[in-house]
């Protein structure tokens, strides 16, 4: 009898996660077979699928991708969070990208509905209605159209709104440590998922919501509440802190402002967008996905559904969030702009649109809510028309907006440019070929696909050395709106990029490529150093300077010879995290690597190892004693080591807690 009886409480639960997967590859498929794949998108044409390439090609190798020196001359890799290296589905990426981003896809679509069904436990909604509201999520264009435009991260991040918002609400409804450690762990999934961001956008969200529910509770109920809620999101980010440290290391040496009222404010909501609410994206009526809205016809019906159920708690709660995320998105008010100046972190971000992320969901949610709450055989009979119109509403909108989501293609050359470039790298060492190409020859960051390096990119963040100095010295104005695109530096003159170390490139003038195998030698011998106060005046000495003498930083004066003098040094060894130098002066002086300096590159010098200093603004330093060495470069920052040993406290701790907690309720008292 027992036996029996718990056979039959397991079979709604594996019931319902068939549904789940096969709702989840139904949604997979038909995204996947409309005009504008997630293939086509320009995220994943421009960043992601070089990120994939890289982190599937050094996993394969035996290394931890922590450097991507084909991308703006090097950059670090793990610490840009939007590589999501160190979240663990990303390893479905070991995969060939044809398979893998389709299953990534569907694994997060079963997030998205397993999570809906979470949430509709905690509102007493009935299965098909939990998993209505997950399918809707899915395909709304909050989601649909991020990942139709390639933003694979976006939409693995967005995946987890659904699941985070029921844990925080159980977390505050009963603050015990089981739903803190549950909420910790969905905090650190949605952490390494891959876009901070939306990380962000979502926080309000469920800040936004849980406020509005909350609301007159007594303090006492506020305070362990919230509480529960904080520690579960601290908990989360610490268990990601080894992402998030050398992430934090990232922006501190990127070019992203702090504050910059002008871009916090840039992609704010127009009014018009809200149309998006009523009708899909279609080739007459064109919305940019980032500022589409549309949720299928529940919501709108939800406007309506808002006055019949505006006492119900939940009901409430859900549109309040809705009117919340408007109000921080549009763009007439203008609020993201205000709170910017003094919201930690907010004023370096951009796109309020962002902000609306769940308006049209939670308005459906309240439609459904509705229906459940008049639960007469009539509603009922509505309600699953209302369901079916609804579903079809949304497959339409993603077939319609999949063909204007598609980026352009390539450029046409790209392929035999690359091919050429490959060639010819032959000629220039161990090191990646130097280029400096535009993007409509070849994509800014495909010399990842091909082995070379290229002066144009598309890094977010960039490097601030790299980035303000490449621009000044060549007058070529930067980006305000967007600091994750270089400006068109490879149409420099020729002379200019041979200061770059440019090896092949365009030449504008005599309507010709150039290779120059030797230009501007990766590593070189220098026999004198002068101290200049910051980067911006190391840079412009060194691009005013004929040569035989780095800058460094700082106030100690520099013991130089006379004679100023430098000359080239053979690079034996290059890869990802190491390059080797073979050091051959008959004086002291200063080994200067042309590579983009960052915290946690050093040197192994006669048996030891010392920091690199940064020099000329933007390469790569080391003294070394006269004579015939080798030195070798390597990069493994701190900061990873700092991160890895948060997360293994914040593991241990919390697993330490659950045990106690457990054996609590095991034994007698």
């Amino acid at each position: 009898m027992n036996a029996g009886h718990h056979q039959g409480t397991l079979r709604p639960g594996a019931h319902r996660a068939l549904w789940i997967g096969a709702i989840a590859v139904a949604i997979t498929a038909w995204i996947f077979s409309r005009a504008g794949t997630p293939f086509a998108g320009f995220d994943w044409l421009e960043l992601i699928a070089f990120h994939k390439y890289h982190y599937r090609a050094a996993l394969l190798s035996g290394q931890l991708p922590l450097w991507n020196p084909y991308v703006a001359l090097g950059r670090p890799f793990l610490a840009d969070i939007e590589t999501a290296t160190l979240y663990p589905p990303n390893l479905v990426f070991l995969l060939p990208a044809v398979w893998a981003l389709p299953i990534s896809v569907a694994l997060h679509v079963a997030l998205i509905l397993a999570g809906a069904c979470v949430l509709g436990r905690e509102l007493a909604l009935g299965g098909r209605a939990s998993l209505l509201a997950g399918a809707s999520f899915a395909l709304s264009a909050a989601l649909s159209g991020r990942l139709q435009a390639g933003q694979i991260q976006v939409f693995c991040t967005l995946s987890y709104l659904p699941l985070w918002w029921a844990l925080a609400w159980r977390a505050w409804r009963a603050p015990a440590w089981p739903a803190t450690s549950a909420l910790a762990v969905a905090t650190a999934g949605i952490a390494l998922a891959g876009s901070p961001p939306f990380f962000w956008a979502m926080g309000w969200v469920v800040a936004a919501w849980l406020a509005a529910w909350a609301a007159g509770q007594p303090w006492r109920a506020l305070w362990r509440g919230a509480l529960a809620v904080a520690a579960g999101g601290a908990i989360g980010l610490a268990l990601a802190a080894v992402q998030l440290v050398p992430f934090f290391e990232l922006l501190q040496q990127g070019n992203r402002p702090r504050l910059n009222p002008e871009f916090v404010a840039w992609g704010s909501l127009p009014v018009r967008n809200l149309m998006s609410l009523l009708v899909p994206s279609t080739d007459a009526l064109k919305f940019y996905w980032e500022m589409n809205l549309y949720a299928g016809v529940l919501a709108p019906l939800g406007l309506v559904a808002i006055v019949f159920v505006w006492r119900d708690r939940e009901a409430r709660a859900f549109a309040v969030t809705a009117l919340c995320g408007l109000a921080l998105a549009l763009a007439p008010l203008g609020l993201t702009g205000w709170l910017g100046s003094w919201v930690p972190g907010m004023g370096a971000l951009r796109l309020p649109a962002r902000y609306a992320i769940a308006v049209g969901w939670s308005l459906v949610l309240v439609s459904i809510l509705a229906w459940q709450r008049r639960g007469s055989p009539g509603a009922l009979r509505v309600a699953w028309g209302m369901g079916m119109l609804q579903i079809g509403s949304l497959l339409w909108a993603v077939d319609r907006q999949s063909a204007h989501y598609a980026a352009a293609v390539p450029p046409a050359v790209e392929t035999e440019i690359a091919a050429r470039a490959a060639q010819l790298s032959g000629s220039a060492g161990p090191a990646p070929l130097r280029v400096a190409l535009a993007r409509d020859a070849v994509r800014s960051n495909a010399g990842v696909l091909h082995g070379f390096t290229n002066l144009n990119a598309f890094a977010n963040p960039g490097l601030a050395r790299v980035w303000d100095a490449s621009h000044e010295l060549a007058g070529v104005p930067p980006r305000t709106d967007n600091p994750a695109l270089t400006a068109e530096l490879a149409l420099q003159p020729r002379e200019a990029l041979r200061r770059w170390g440019v090896q092949f490139g365009w030449d504008g003038p005599r309507r010709v490529f150039f290779f120059e195998p030797a230009a501007g030698p990766l590593a070189t011998a220098v026999s004198a150093a002068e101290f200049v106060p910051n980067a911006k005046e190391a840079a412009e000495h060194w691009w005013a300077s004929p040569g035989g003498v780095v800058f460094l930083e700082g106030e100690a004066p520099a013991v130089s010879p006379w004679v100023r003098e430098s000359h080239a040094l053979l690079v034996t060894v290059y890869s990802a995290t190491s390059v080797e130098v073979q050091w051959q002066s008959p004086d002291a002086g200063w080994l200067v690597l042309g590579e983009p300096w960052y915290p946690g590159w050093r040197a192994r010098v006669e048996d030891t190892w010392i920091d690199t200093r940064p020099a000329n603004g933007w390469m790569r330093a080391v003294a070394v004693q006269a004579g015939s060495r080798r030195v070798r470069f390597e990069f493994f920052p701190r900061s990873v080591w700092w991160g890895a040993a948060i997360t293994l406290v914040a593991a241990i701790g919390l697993l330490a807690m659950l045990h106690r907690v457990r054996a609590t309720k095991i034994l007698p008292p």
